[in-house]
C-alpha cells in the first residue's frame, strides 16, 4: 500500500469519509517548514501548501521536498498582496511569476487574506488555478498561544462539511503552531479523520 492510499491512523479506527484538510500558508521557510513535514511524517498525514513564488525560488530544496513527501502545493501568489485592490495585470503578473516560481503542476490558488471576487476567480482560471479558501481558521497568525491556536483549529468548519484548516508555515515566527500541530492531529485521529490534500490541488 503506498502513501498516498494508506489510511492515517496514529490513534484510533478511520471513519470512512471522514477527511480533515490541513493546509499551510506563506511558506516554504528553512526554519518552519521542515519541522511542519516531520510532524505530518511521523502521523502519516498529507497536507497542501500554498506557496509564495518568493519564497519557494528562495527553498527550491523544500518544494522538492514538499512533494516528494506526497503534499500538495498550491499557488499563494509571487509576493502576497491584495489581489481585490489590484489590477488585472497585476493578478495575472503575480499568479504566472509563482507559478513560475514553484514549477511543477500547479492546480489551485489560496488568494491572500481569502480577499477574492467574480474577477480574480476568472482571472485565475485563466492561469489554469482554481481558488480554494478555508473553513476553519487557526489564527495562528496571531500567535495567540498553543493552546488557543489548538482550539480554534478543532472548532467545527463553518458552513459544515471537511474542515478545511488554515495553519502557516511562514510570515513570521510560527514556533506555536509547530507546538500546537501534533496536539491538533492526534485531536482529529481520534475523531476517525484522516488528512488529505485538497482534491483540487491534487
Amino acid at each position: 500500500m503506498n502513501r498516498a492510499t494508506a489510511p492515517v491512523r496514529p490513534h484510533g479506527p478511520v471513519v470512512p469519509g471522514k477527511v480533515a484538510y490541513l493546509t499551510f500558508d506563506d511558506g516554504p521557510t528553512a526554519a518552519y517548514t521542515p519541522q511542519v513535514l516531520e510532524i505530518l511524517r511521523r502521523h502519516r498525514a498529507e497536507a497542501t501548501f500554498f506557496m509564495i513564488g518568493q519564497q519557494a525560488t528562495a527553498h527550491p530544496d523544500l518544494v522538492k521536498r514538499v512533494r516528494a513527501e506526497g503534499h500538495a502545493i498550491g499557488n499563494h501568489t509571487w509576493s502576497h498582496p491584495n489581489l481585490a485592490t489590484s489590477s488585472a495585470g497585476a493578478v495575472t503578473d503575480e499568479l504566472r511569476r509563482a507559478n513560475q516560481g514553484i514549477g511543477g503542476r500547479v492546480r489551485c490558488l489560496r488568494p491572500p487574506y481569502g480577499a477574492t471576487n467574480g474577477r480574480i476567480t476568472s482571472l485565475a482560471r485563466g492561469q489554469g488555478l482554481t481558488p480554494v479558501l478555508w473553513n476553519v481558521d487557526s489564527r495562528d497568525w496571531t500567535r495567540p498561544g498553543v493552546a488557543t491556536i489548538t482550539t480554534n483549529a478543532l472548532a467545527a468548519p463553518a458552513g459544515g462539511g471537511a474542515p478545511t484548516i488554515l495553519f502557516h508555515d511562514g510570515g513570521g515566527t510560527r514556533t506555536q503552531t509547530v507546538a500546537a500541530l501534533p496536539g491538533v492531529l492526534d485531536s482529529l485521529a481520534r475523531r476517525g479523520y484522516r488528512f488529505d490534500t485538497l482534491p483540487v490541488c491534487r
